[in-house]
């Protein structure tokens, strides 16, 4: 395959047994945003008959507290092999999308990989509902897809991603942990995804956390969900397929 793309769903997210605060907590059932995205984006290259070579990977779950959650300090084995010490049960985000990225690659083994997400507090704090976020280990697809997002009018900025990260996620009894410090989550997840991406495989991640609900109406969308990435992706495949992206 040319592309695979991969996308979150947790259809809700009440952060399991590290519950999350009450205010807000509705808006959980947005974190299956980035499923749906893929899904869309699938839908809409197929109606296009856009000649590209590229399949779709979604994971939908749910994150409640239960007798069957998860314990914080777990220490689970994900489908690469590689071990997890599960230090905060609302970082089951980057749980999901490991797999689902390890799967897409054994399965299709895509010459380029996207994943899209609304993975992480620290990016929606960061860019405000402004941008989404991107991090990557390709200059270039993280470019081709930053310009498709200037075209269609759905907004990326490139977030730092760099070995010091890296170490922020090694654990003691296990080969990583979900989350390490309490500062710079978005980078932090990131560079736990990138764990899982095979050697030459172009990866690139988008945090697009807080731009999936609209909370008034815009020229795009009224109040409420606004399909971000559906757009963004269309016109990286449609760039794609005419071979502006190389």
């Amino acid at each position: 395959f040319d592309l695979g793309l991969v996308g979150k769903g947790v259809t809700f997210d009440s952060g399991g047994i590290s519950l999350k605060p009450a205010a807000n907590m509705g808006d959980m059932k947005g974190d299956m945003t980035g499923s749906a995205v893929v899904v869309a984006a699938i839908k809409a290259a197929a109606l296009q008959k856009l000649p590209v070579n590229v399949v779709g990977v979604v994971g939908l779950v749910e994150n409640m507290p239960s007798g069957r959650a998860l314990h914080p300090f777990d220490v689970i084995r994900s489908m690469s092999g590689q071990t997890v010490e599960v230090t905060d049960t609302d970082g089951e985000g980057r749980l999901l999308l490991a797999d689902l990225l390890w799967y897409a690659q054994k399965r299709f083994e895509p010459a380029r990989i996207i994943d899209i997400a609304t993975l992480t507090g620290t990016v929606a704090y960061a860019l405000a509902g402004q941008y989404a976020g991107i991090f990557g280990n390709d200059k270039k697809l993280i470019a081709a897809l930053t310009e498709s997002g200037a075209e269609c009018g759905e907004p990326l900025w490139e977030l730092p991603l760099n070995d010091e990260f890296d170490k922020w996620i090694d654990s003691d009894v296990a080969d990583m942990k979900n989350v390490g410090k309490n500062i710079g989550d978005g980078s932090q997840a990131a560079a736990f995804l990138q764990r899982y991406i095979r050697k030459g495989v172009s990866w690139a991640h988008i945090d697009m956390a807080d731009m999936e609900i609209a909370g008034e109406d815009t020229a795009l969308c009224p109040k409420g969900a606004t399909g971000f990435g559906v757009q963004l992706l269309n016109q990286y495949l449609k760039n794609l397929g005419t071979e502006k992206v190389k």
